[in-house]
């Protein structure tokens, strides 16, 4: 028996040979990858401000950015700043570009550093509320959507919920942003790392 052919949709075969349509996509992952530049280095200048208030190891890390193509088969580009990543233990703050999707930001904690900052996220209820930001405690830790209710907006969590994402075996705090919003999108970048900063510092 031969193979069955391996055939294009019309729109599949339009776009296989429309070679612009790669080309404009390169050009925006580029520029993506130079606004978060941009962001990394807003991050690095603010977050030196807080030596003394946040531990040494989160202090001195150092930025990272990745790409890749499969993120739920999009592409994407992350900051990881600051970041410290042991096999129990995580201090991250992601800034992602999620081509198709948006723009996010999220604190992830987890082991001592969740234990040691949960409380100061507790405090500052109103102020997380207030600014639009969502918490996940549970599930998948490298869950990035907001749209399969894995986060739950702040404003809608009640004490017992609160408590209940707060002792969950690693704990994310995020806020995202549409695409839409690409000329301004340094700016709520910065504004979120500020929050969130403030956030678990007072």
């Amino acid at each position: 028996m031969s193979p069955a052919k391996i055939r294009l949709s019309a729109q599949e075969l339009e776009m296989v040979t429309n070679a612009a349509l790669i080309l404009t996509k390169n050009r925006i992952m580029e520029k993506a990858l130079q606004l978060l530049g941009q962001v990394q280095q807003r991050q690095e200048s603010f977050l030196k401000t807080y030596a003394g208030k946040l531990p040494d190891e989160v202090i001195s890390s150092t930025p990272k950015i990745s790409r890749g193509e499969q993120l739920q088969g999009l592409p994407y580009l992350v900051l990881d700043y600051p970041r410290v990543f042991t096999q129990d233990h995580f201090f991250a703050i992601r800034s992602l570009f999620w081509w198709g999707k948006f723009f996010s930001i999220t604190l992830h904690l987890s082991g001592r550093y969740q234990a040691l900052f949960k409380r100061a996220i507790a405090d500052a209820y109103p102020h997380w509320s207030e600014k639009g930001w969502h918490l996940a405690g549970g599930g998948d830790p490298w869950q990035h959507d907001f749209r399969h209710n894995y986060y739950m907006p702040f404003a809608r969590l009640d004490a017992a919920q609160l408590q209940q994402h707060l002792s969950g075996p690693f704990l994310k705090l995020a806020l995202y942003w549409p695409l839409s919003e690409w000329d301004n999108a340094a700016d709520h970048f910065d504004r979120a790392f500020r929050d969130l900063l403030t956030g678990l510092t007072g």
